[in-house]
């Protein structure tokens, strides 16, 4: 049994180490029906709203080494002014577009949003498709530049910039945003995928428990992001973050439970959270329509 437990183990972390960490969660919901894995499923679809009145530009985040892909959308005239801005993380194996239904629901209420492809986060990304090496951890330095890059337009009220992330990307924004402090007005939160360091935990009780696997080429992110997971506690973080926060959950998450993110919401030194009932690891239809309106309201009301 022993030696089962070790090569099952070591199949597992070999898997992770592909795609730093998110296949996992794949591996544990592996019975859960589509809607609920580890990609999140909100819809992508934005038929539904009018964007007349907006424009959809790109624009590169260079800095560290990176070049990241990204694009505003906002109102026509946003270059003549300074708006609120929102900078929207998307998840594990999302794309930019992942935020669209909010990009845009925001940008008609007469905001700025920048959304961006994470390096690494896709075979896709635009900013670049190592999936090998790509963590949190390196998701948090994408974040860095991307945000460096928006403090230098001109548009951009920086009394009024706010974080946006889903699912692991709301780990990282949580993460940014306690560093950041107070340079973040407000941070939202969809589905945050909290418990991917208890994942981690719970795969590799310590750093000698970890594989050899992470030895061979294009693994150390891998390793390197299971070694600071057995130490990190992102509630620390999350008492860090002193600004106002919105989470936003499904009851029925069965990949990133909202257990996590209840006891965020008593973490958080000014946070509230919005239950998103029946709702899984994404929303569609009436959920995303009353989670776009949380998320509207919320800026709205902090700017």
């Amino acid at each position: 049994m022993k030696e089962y437990i070790i090569v099952k183990k070591v199949i597992i972390a070999a898997v992770v180490c592909i795609l730093a960490v998110g296949v996992y969660f794949g591996v544990k919901n592996k019975s859960v029906p589509k809607e609920n894995g580890l990609i999140e499923s909100s819809s992508t679809n934005t038929s539904n709203i009018d964007t007349s009145n907006l424009v959809k530009e790109e624009l590169y985040s260079e800095g560290q080494g990176k070049k990241i892909y990204g694009y505003i959308t906002a109102p026509k005239n946003y270059k003549d002014q300074k708006l609120p801005t929102v900078i929207i993380s998307h998840g594990f194996g999302g794309l930019a577009e992942r935020g669209d239904f909010y990009a845009q629901s925001l940008a008609k209420a007469g905001f700025v949003v920048y959304s961006f492809d994470f390096m690494g986060g896709n075979k896709n990304s635009r900013s670049g498709n190592d999936t090998l090496n790509m963590s949190v951890f390196t998701e948090v330095d994408d974040l860095d530049v991307v945000i460096s890059k928006l403090k230098s337009q001109s548009y951009v009220d920086l009394s009024k910039l706010f974080l946006l992330g889903q699912s692991q990307g709301g780990v990282v924004s949580t993460i940014e945003a306690a560093k950041l402090k107070g340079d973040i007005k407000g941070l939202i939160l969809v589905f945050p995928a909290f418990v991917l360091f208890d994942d981690a935990r719970e795969l590799f009780k310590s750093t000698s428990d970890i594989p050899e696997v992470y030895n061979h080429r294009g693994s150390e992110v891998g390793r390197a992001y299971f070694e600071k997971s057995l130490d990190y506690d992102v509630y620390q973080d999350i008492k860090n973050y002193d600004g106002k926060v919105l989470i936003v959950h499904g009851t029925n998450d069965t990949t990133a439970p909202i257990s996590y993110s209840r006891k965020a919401v008593e973490t958080f030194p000014n946070a509230v959270l919005k239950e998103i009932q029946g709702a899984g690891h994404g929303f569609r239809g009436a959920q995303q329509e009353e989670t776009t309106k949380y998320i509207v309201d919320f800026v709205k009301e902090n700017t």
